[in-house]
């Protein structure tokens, strides 16, 4: 099937008209009369047409927008919805020694903390091993490794749903201590995406700065 714009349509209803009218011997003034009368009338209409259509495409192009901001909007309150956070702060982070153990393992929310932690700066320990055992007859000596860091992480996570972009949404239980006077410096409990939870740790640790 021929695809033609609407003005060469218009153009081509023109043509067979007048030249009908010419064929069947109309009066030429007649004819001439009639011709630029309907040659008037089509562009007349055709304009119109434009007009309606350059109105329809502004209406659709501002439904598009409102849809494309509603849907940020939704993506926003689903981030928001699934984001809580609790942090108890009993002590201050000395800046000057930013060094701290973490567990093993770079899987899930610990992966992120770890991550964030050296981009920040920190320098990371390992630990994980349990107590060396001496034993005899008579006795049992456990004898304990030292922590060389000044801190010392600690963390319970557990994946529950999915954020908006996908990336896991985990319920988490965090806390730093301080491994030369053995106290709890801060604490930060809630849900939230891994990501999010830990850049919310980094901005905890420096004082609620990012």
């Amino acid at each position: 099937m021929i695809k033609m714009e609407r003005g060469q349509f218009y153009l081509l209803i023109w043509m067979l008209v007048t030249g009908t009218g010419s064929f069947f011997g109309v009066d030429m003034q007649v004819l001439s009369t009639f011709s630029m009368a309907l040659g008037i009338g089509l562009f007349a209409h055709h304009k119109h047409m434009d007009k309606q259509d350059a109105q329809r495409s502004r209406e659709e192009y501002e439904l598009k927008k409102k849809v494309e901001k509603l849907s940020l909007l939704f993506a926003l309150m689903l981030l928001t919805a699934c984001t809580t956070t609790n942090i108890q702060t009993y002590g201050v982070v000395d800046p000057s020694d930013k060094t701290i153990t973490v567990p093993a393992g770079s899987k899930g929310l610990k992966g992120e903390i770890k991550q964030a932690l050296t981009d920040a700066g920190w320098t990371l320990a390992v630990y994980g091993r349990g107590p060396s055992v001496i034993e005899d007859r008579e006795n049992r000596l456990e004898q304990f490794d030292t922590y060389n860091t000044r801190y010392k992480l600690a963390l319970v996570t557990r994946v529950y749903d999915y954020c908006f972009d996908f990336t896991p949404a985990v319920e988490y239980d965090i806390s730093l201590i301080d491994n030369y006077t053995g106290t709890e410096v801060m604490t930060m409990e809630g849900t939230g995406c891994e990501d999010a939870v830990a850049q919310e740790f980094i901005k905890a640790l420096n004082g609620g700065t990012s």
